[in-house]
């Protein structure tokens, strides 16, 4: 193969569309012109060699393989290192290579997931102002806490049946956090996960007396603070709330904090309907149920009601 034939580039393309072929006693200068060709072509190059003339093919190869054995020229040029000069260890390097590739995508969409449903709390808060489904301080605790383990555990994933079996990827575009990566983990799990802790939410506050739709703009919204002996009854005016109407009782509740745990939301909304209010599955009177699903830790008193249900939920 002469190097200054003008037609090599050509000429080499098509010796490489061939189903076989083989190139001896070649030229470093060569090997080079053979490794352009295959890659201009569209192929994965993979290079091995020890010698120092080996080097410059090694370097520009996709994949530069040297010999444990060789010169240290080609050690250095090299992508990896055969250590006990086996080509079979190239298939276990490129497989566990393809693992770690594999594992990482799979912590970073898992470690993106969780984004999607920490945000949307907020932003329900802020347009139709329910009380905060997801504190600041239970986002530290998912992202710090319950989320460290599962996203560490994905880099001892063992590997997928056809890892082998795929065509190697394409440096320039398939990267590790790509575009189906942000879709799978924004949208596909993301929304599907806000969902389920929405809908779980819900179920539990409908259990504890507040229905989904009384939920609306229920954060925010004012009313009278009734006295300590007041009791809730449906027959009675305002629902037994003998403060109603009285301005300086006039107020919001404190949701984030447990100043307002006591207070009975049907007295303190008192202007609500009585049906906007649900029947409380945990009656505080039955025994039957476990005293923590009934009796609240921090007033003693029932969590039906009140602005504790939200933190059970």
């Amino acid at each position: 193969m002469d190097e200054r034939d003008p037609e090599k580039g050509r000429f080499l393309t098509e010796w490489i569309s061939k189903p076989e072929v083989v190139f001896a006693r070649t030229t470093p200068s060569q090997k080079l012109l053979i490794v352009n060709a295959c890659q201009k072509s569209g192929y994965i190059v993979a290079v091995t060699g020890d010698g120092v003339n080996d080097s410059p093919a090694i370097k520009q190869a996709d994949i530069g393989i040297a010999m444990g054995s060789g010169s240290d020229v080609a050690k250095n040029a090299a992508d990896m290192l055969l250590l006990d000069d086996n080509f079979c260890s190239i298939v276990n390097g490129v497989e566990q290579g393809r693992v770690v590739f594999d594992n990482l995508k799979k912590s970073i969409t898992y470690t993106l997931t969780s984004n999607i449903p920490e945000l949307c709390p907020f932003l329900v808060f802020i347009i139709i102002q329910c009380p905060l489904p997801l504190s600041t301080i239970l986002i530290l605790c998912v992202d710090l806490g319950t989320d460290f383990v599962p996203a560490v555990s994905y880099a001892y994933e063992h590997p997928e049946l056809d890892i082998m079996e795929r065509m190697p990827r394409n440096a320039k575009y398939d990267s590790l956090v790509t575009s189906k990566v942000i879709f799978h983990a924004y949208f596909t799990n993301g929304f599907v996960s806000t969902f389920v802790a929405f809908y779980t939410w819900i179920h539990v506050l409908n259990d504890y007396g507040i229905r989904p739709t009384t939920v609306l703009f229920l954060a925010l919204e004012k009313g009278y603070y009734p006295e300590n002996n007041d009791v809730y009854d449906a027959n009675q005016p305002n629902f037994g709330n003998t403060n109603f109407g009285k301005g300086e009782n006039y107020a919001s509740l404190f949701w984030d904090g447990n100043t307002d745990s006591e207070v009975d939301l049907r007295l303190f909304q008192s202007f609500r309907n009585k049906d906007e209010w649900s029947k409380c599955r945990w009656d505080p009177k039955d025994e039957s149920f476990p005293r923590f699903w009934r009796i609240s830790d921090v007033t003693d008193k029932q969590i039906c009601y009140t602005i504790e249900a939200n933190k059970y939920g």
